[in-house]
């Protein structure tokens, strides 16, 4: 079962759901709690290795100190995806006094 559960990370929840022949809601709560990981994730997380971050969550960090603009140029997604991944990231540590 788990390997028809991989197989359905990249499909729009419809096609996940009557491929392994469960309820969309069923796809919906496993993408949300991380148990299926949705399209776009798996998207942005392969965007983010092209450009040479080991994940989304580390390009976002390494290009914070950037505008959004320049970094959603070298990561190689949208402002607005930089917004949004910044605003759900933890803020970055301040230096210790």
């Amino acid at each position: 079962m788990t390997s028809t559960i991989e197989a359905t990370k990249t499909l729009p929840i419809s096609a996940a759901a009557e491929r392994i022949s469960v309820g969309m809601s069923t796809i919906k709560r496993w993408r949300a709690r991380a148990s299926l990981p949705s399209s776009r994730t798996a998207v942005m997380e392969a965007k983010a290795r092209d450009a040479g971050f080991a994940s989304m969550t580390d390009a976002i960090e390494a290009t914070r100190t950037l505008p959004g603009r320049h970094a959603a140029e070298r990561i190689g997604v949208s402002v607005t995806t930089v917004r949004r991944w910044r605003a759900k990231a933890s803020p970055p540590s301040s230096p210790s006094a």
